[in-house]
């Protein structure tokens, strides 16, 4: 069950870059709760793996606006995505 809330850290606040990076990141995650995708990704996939797809998303969309990533987490979770 949601609360409604995003938590940000405020050590990842360091510039506007960041924070724009951060609260995008944090956004892909409301929009996958509310359309759907993460209920139907963590029925189909369970919790661990259904997370990881979410991860995966929120990743792609900041590499897709050239913000740096933590490379780990998200090779970590995109390796869960590919796993049977």
């Amino acid at each position: 069950r949601s609360l409604g809330k995003i938590l940000i850290k405020n050590s990842v606040l360091n510039s506007i870059r960041q924070v724009g990076s951060v609260v995008g990141h944090e956004l892909n995650h409301m929009t996958d709760y509310v359309n759907g995708s993460y209920a139907n990704w963590i029925n189909k996939y369970g919790l661990i793996k259904g997370r990881a797809y979410s991860e995966v998303k929120a990743y792609d969309w900041q590499k897709s606006m050239g913000a740096s990533i933590h490379e780990e987490s998200y090779n970590y979770y995109l390796n869960l995505t590919q796993q049977n």
